[in-house]
């Protein structure tokens, strides 16, 4: 288990500090929160580009397997010549996780094509994995995100056993909103937005 898990761990817990009754969650469970706190700022991450070599001639393409960090899907041009801008690029559908079907040009082994997405971040100990690729900058907004996640639990299960009636469970739904909308602006205050040339290209 890696030493910056264990920091986001304890992070969360800090944040969390009276907001939640009862004993501090153990390590499976702020894990859980940490997870899913990463899916919730997936869509506030910056946009990366990367130029990919088709491996397989054919009409569907599996982006994922050639961008096994990849988990959010933005755009694919084909054919890509670095360069050469005004080529025109073939039309496409997404037709699973990850995987997109041209309809005009055969993309051929050996090929380039031009990928925007949003990556799938990761932390050492965490589901398994054994590298840490979270950006270090973006640590307290995914420690926020995970507090957020935990006190929705609390409230979840506070309201189904009627300890807190539908008010009170509304109330504590809009503090968590309020978490996470804190957590996507932090993550988009430490974003060098400016100088990546992915956001302009998709008007961000």
């Amino acid at each position: 288990m890696g030493e910056r898990l264990e920091r986001l761990r304890d992070d969360v817990r800090a944040r969390l500090g009276s907001l939640l009754s009862g004993p501090a969650p153990d390590d499976q469970v702020v894990d859980m929160a940490l997870v899913d706190g990463m899916t919730s700022l997936v869509a506030t991450f910056p946009i990366l580009e990367a130029e990919v070599t088709v491996v397989t001639t054919g009409y569907t393409q599996d982006i994922g397997a050639l961008l096994p960090d990849l988990t959010s899907l933005l755009d694919v041009t084909y054919p890509y010549i670095e360069g050469c801008p005004k080529v025109r690029r073939e039309f496409y559908q997404v037709v699973g996780l990850g995987e997109v079907r041209f309809y005009g040009a055969q993309p051929t082994a050996g090929e380039k094509m031009l990928v925007q997405y949003r990556p799938r971040y990761r932390l050492a100990g965490l589901q398994g994995s054994t590298e840490d690729t979270l950006p270090e900058r973006y640590e307290p907004a995914l420690a926020q995100a995970a507090a957020a996640h935990l006190m929705w639990i609390q409230a979840t299960r506070r309201r189904a056993g009627g300890e807190i009636d539908e008010k009170a469970y509304n109330l504590a739904i809009a503090a968590v909103q309020n978490v996470l909308a804190a957590a996507e602006s932090a993550v988009y205050n430490v974003s060098d937005r400016l100088n990546n040339p992915s956001w302009a290209r998709v008007g961000l």
